[in-house]
């Protein structure tokens, strides 16, 4: 699509203001490792405002002014900015969730089958040309992918899901780092 189009069809809402509480927790696991039930249980433990990745589009250069106010960060889109976000926030902790690998690409062929596949990825497409809000999150979930992949094919995308993982514990101080795996509760 050309891009003065997209502009003038589909909107994007107003940025939010720049962050007004300190990013605390970065939780860096890929979408699809229990990422909603760790938002759930971040909201419980106190943190007020959690950026959840299926909740937001999101621009690289929009970072502060997307995450806003949160104290929390998780899923799609800032899995993607794993090591600039490790960077830029020295004091917050991080969290590496993961999933069972075989039970993590069984979901992750499902959620890239409702963007991109067959029947169900036409639907969804055809839908999000008459919605602004279903256009950018058909496009953020398109691009999402894309990304975590890195430019691999899809063939690779445990290869990929292994290396992430290896380089967000690999980036982080053993005392910053928490690994939580979906399948203990």
């Amino acid at each position: 699509m050309f891009p003065w189009l997209e502009k003038l069809l589909y909107e994007l809402p107003a940025s939010k203001p720049g962050p007004k509480k300190p990013l605390q927790v970065l939780c860096l696991g890929p979408g699809r490792s229990g990422t909603e039930s760790l938002r759930n249980a971040l909201l419980v433990l106190g943190y007020d405002a959690v950026f959840h990745g299926s909740d937001h589009t999101i621009a690289r250069a929009d970072l502060d002014a997307t995450i806003g106010d949160c104290e929390a960060v998780i899923d799609m889109p800032c899995v993607n900015f794993a090591c600039e976000l490790i960077e830029a926030f020295p004091e917050a902790k991080v969290v590496i969730n993961t999933h069972e690998l075989d039970a993590w690409y069984a979901s992750y062929q499902l959620t890239f089958e409702r963007y991109r596949g067959g029947w169900s990825g036409f639907r969804n497409r055809a839908r999000s040309w008459f919605c602004a809000e279903l256009y950018w999150l058909q496009r953020s979930g398109e691009y999402n992918f894309e990304r975590f992949l890195n430019g691999e094919s899809h063939a690779t995308v445990k290869w990929r899901y292994r290396e992430h993982v290896a380089m967000v514990k690999g980036s982080v101080q053993a005392d910053r780092l928490l690994e939580w795996k979906i399948q203990d509760g």
